[in-house]
């Protein structure tokens, strides 16, 4: 059998590293390479817009602390993690891949939603996972730079992770190349048809539209990389701390991730465009709760666009003809579900047990 990827951001990746143990793989890219986390200081303040919607990304991998009890959606979110904790130390042998395993601290601000946490603490001890909840004490031990004035409290959640996900997607791709997969970069697919493969599966995110009948939109979110004097938190715990749904991810170094926004347009089929307004709200509520980031050096400022669903859950992964599978419109959660839906789709092929 013969298989053929369109898209190589990190759900076409993960599909191609799974499926080339079984069948030949080739895999259609219309960008010139694998996606990159443009680096490089910025004095102008202007903000780069990066096409891919994995090279965007901040990486999150938000399983047990997701608010979900059940269902298929939570079970793709912990099956992410649990791959990931076994696949990818074995992808470092081409370079180091930042792989942040201490945890996520997801800050509260209603003292009423306390019990529903620890309810849902409960309901994770039986599934084999870890939630605990934390008073302000503990927080201002682990991150004394956090102003606690409107801070309840927060969910601290071990085993969820983050990573950089341009350098796993790279990664896959090239341990992929090894196995035997071809890549085909600046090859832009616009007629299905012609794609000489048994099977075809389509990853290609907002790409997706066009190639086959589904209504998908743009969902925009900004982001910055700073740089600050000194580290936050203490240097043998950095978890990613959230807050008003603004992440702040650790890189080393003193540097952080601040992000994402997530704009769009219900009015308008084209994607929307980043609102300064929107990134200076982010911003001003990040700084509220963690004051010192006043002080940061700005780095790097960026926007993406991740692929929504119009009309249904997120993510679509079925059938899409009798040669087409559709694995796309992931949302906010393409590197977290890109396992499942690589194990997904490898089951739908019925090749080996998924």
């Amino acid at each position: 059998m013969r298989v053929a990827i369109v898209g190589a951001g990190i759900v076409g990746a993960t599909v191609a590293y799974v499926l080339s143990e079984f069948v030949d793989v080739v895999v259609y890219e219309a960008a010139p390479g694998p996606p990159v986390m443009t680096a490089g200081a910025m004095t102008s303040g202007r903000s780069l817009t990066i096409a891919s919607a994995t090279g965007a990304a901040l990486g999150l991998l938000m399983g047990a602390v997701s608010t979900r009890e059940k269902g298929r959606n939570l079970e793709m979110r912990l099956a992410g993690i649990d791959w990931y904790d076994r696949v990818i130390p074995t992808l470092q042998a081409d370079g180091p891949i930042l792989y942040n395993q201490q945890g996520l601290l997801l800050l509260q601000f209603e003292q009423e939603r306390r019990g529903r946490w620890e309810q849902l603490g409960r309901i994770r001890q039986a599934q084999g996972r870890r939630l605990e909840y934390w008073e302000g004490d503990r927080i201002a031990e682990v991150f004394p730079e956090v102003c606690l004035e409107a801070v309840v409290g927060a969910v601290y959640s071990p085993g969820d992770r983050q990573v950089d996900a341009a350098a796993l997607t790279r990664a896959l791709i090239q341990t992929s190349q090894r196995r035997g997969v071809r890549f085909e970069f600046g090859w832009e697919v616009g007629d299905l048809d012609v794609v000489e493969a048994d099977v075809v599966v389509v990853c290609a995110g907002v790409g997706s539209v066009g190639l086959v009948d589904v209504e998908m939109r743009s969902v925009l979110g900004q982001a910055v990389k700073v740089r600050l004097p000194k580290a936050l938190g203490t240097p043998e715990f950095q978890p990613v701390l959230s807050g008003h749904d603004i992440h702040l991810v650790p890189l080393g170094n003193n540097e952080y991730w601040l992000g994402a926004t997530v704009e769009f347009d219900n009015e308008s089929a084209m994607p929307p465009e980043p609102e300064a307004e929107r990134f200076e709200t982010m911003m001003a509520e990040i700084m509220a709760l963690v004051p010192s980031l006043q002080d940061a050096e700005v780095l790097m400022r960026w926007h993406g666009w991740r692929p929504r669903p119009q009309g249904r859950p997120a993510p679509v992964i079925e059938w899409w003809s009798d040669r087409v599978i559709l694995a796309s419109g992931h949302y906010r959660n393409g590197v977290l579900l890109a396992p499942a839906t690589a194990l997904r789709v490898q089951e739908m092929l019925g090749l080996g047990s998924a």
